[in-house]
């Protein structure tokens, strides 16, 4: 440690606490896309304010990561909005998180 002058170290500090912030920052703009992108796809889909509305599914809207990012991806989103099957298989997924937290 004896190599290392307080200025660099006082440097390697700000560097650590600079990565920090933007990375909170960033996850915290993430998460403001995500839910801006649910409140879109329930004032503009219908099938998705069904599902939206559905009490079992509102914990895995707010909370569940693997669900959340799925919805932050515009090709998929395109998908659901397109496509019947698609949305089926999406709320088939839904039921089967839903077992799993109950479990």
């Amino acid at each position: 440690m004896e190599g290392i002058g307080i200025g660099a170290l006082l440097e390697l500090l700000a560097g650590l606490l600079e990565v920090f912030i933007s990375s909170r920052e960033d996850a915290e703009g993430r998460e403001r896309r995500i839910d801006r992108r649910i409140k879109k796809l329930v004032k503009e889909q219908e099938w998705f304010d069904l599902l939206y509305r559905e009490e079992r599914y509102q914990e895995l809207f707010h909370s569940n990561s693997q669900v959340r990012e799925k919805l932050l991806d515009r090709k998929y989103v395109k998908s659901l909005e397109q496509s019947v099957r698609e949305r089926q298989q999406f709320q088939q997924e839904l039921d089967e998180l839903v077992l799993s937290v109950q479990k």
